[in-house]
């Protein structure tokens, strides 16, 4: 008897359970995904940090030599 196998994360099962098996392919798309998201979302937050810091910096450096001419 020959019965044909599909490949998911949860190993090899018979096709009749191939509906409730998810491809190993799209769990490592949607990880790679998770992680590129992850990484924009960690940039954004230095980045927005940095702003934050040089518009504080400016602001300061612009007191400073606003009291220095009167």
């Amino acid at each position: 008897m020959n019965i044909s196998t599909a490949i998911g994360v949860r190993g090899a099962r018979p096709h009749s359970d191939r509906a409730r098996s998810t491809p190993v392919d799209s769990k490592i798309l949607m990880f790679i995904l998770c992680i590129q998201l992850l990484k924009c979302c960690i940039i954004n937050c230095i980045e927005n940090l940095a702003m934050k810091i040089l518009i504080v910096y400016k602001h300061s450096v612009i007191n400073e030599v606003w009291n220095l001419v009167y």
